[in-house]
């Protein structure tokens, strides 16, 4: 465990971690959906106050009784179609304000203030890859970078992401009766929440390493991440922002748009130290 207000350093912690510890070869699905991750979340952000990726579910039970549509051999009839709702009511999905609005420019050079000697910057993006239709992809609170090393022997990419402060958004379970008497309902499924995504998951030690970051009486603040991904290593850092928001920031050996399985590696490592990564993401610039 690591403590950020007291007198642990997390240099030592991490590197006490790191020593002698190599990513595994055999990866499952799990790895290459985390490896994903984030192009599915900016995607998210870029929707008008998303955060939650709702999911629908649709359950049909068929009726044992009741009355509707005709059977048999008849001709059935247009059915006519009752929601029923339950009693509870979403909270609002508008994206509230906050320090995650900071627009692209503004974190490019919060990052280039941070990047440690021999670290630069050769291209950023201002938008987003593969917006969803209608979308600009522009984003509040999204930072993409190609960075090169002194230390590697090519490019690598860096991202950050503002999260906001977590809102419910996911609409409560509709049910619909048919005429025929069928019943269907609605069931929406939210994304992982903002606990999960600073808990180190229970499976990690199957697909890489997660050093859990916590207050000092013991709360989940963070966590610091590495896995394996085919040819590549990707390095995150997750942390509890004030108001409710979460800072995260991710590098890997890749100058692919979506890190994944399949993406060649453009270097011998990522162009930051999984410490110096937790360094970045710990200044208080990107909350302010």
């Amino acid at each position: 465990m690591t403590h950020l207000d007291d007198a642990t350093d997390l240099r030592a912690v991490m590197e006490r971690a790191m020593r002698d510890v190599t990513a595994p070869v055999r990866l499952d699905e799990l790895a290459v959906a985390r490896g994903r991750r984030l192009r599915r979340g900016r995607t998210v952000l870029a929707g008008a106050g998303g955060l939650a990726a709702a999911a629908t579910v649709v359950v049909v039970v068929a009726a044992t009784t009741g009355t509707g549509g005709t059977r048999g051999g008849d001709v059935a009839s247009e059915p006519t179609p009752t929601s029923v709702p339950t009693s509870q009511s979403p909270e609002t999905t508008e994206r509230p304000a906050g320090w995650w609005d900071a627009p692209t420019e503004d974190l490019l050079a919060i990052l280039e203030r941070l990047l440690p000697t021999g670290v630069r910057v050769v291209e950023h993006q201002v938008v987003i890859d593969d917006p969803s239709p209608g979308e600009s992809g522009v984003v509040p609170g999204w930072l993409g970078v190609t960075l090169l090393s002194t230390h590697t022997d090519g490019p690598g990419k860096l991202e950050v992401v503002l999260y906001p402060r977590e809102v419910e958004q996911v609409p409560p379970p509709v049910t619909t009766t048919q005429a025929d008497g069928t019943v269907s309902t609605e069931v929406n499924a939210s994304s992982p929440s903002y606990d999960e995504r600073v808990t180190c998951p229970p499976g990690k030690v199957t697909v890489g390493l997660c050093e859990q970051v916590v207050t000092s009486d013991g709360t989940p603040e963070g966590r610091v991440e590495t896995s394996r991904i085919g040819e590549i290593t990707i390095l995150e850092v997750t942390l509890r922002g004030p108001d409710g928001g979460l800072v995260y920031l991710a590098t890997t050996d890749t100058v692919d748009d979506k890190w994944g399985f399949t993406s060649p590696a453009s270097a011998d490592a990522p162009p930051l130290t999984v410490l110096e990564l937790a360094r970045i993401a710990q200044d208080p610039a990107w909350t302010s």
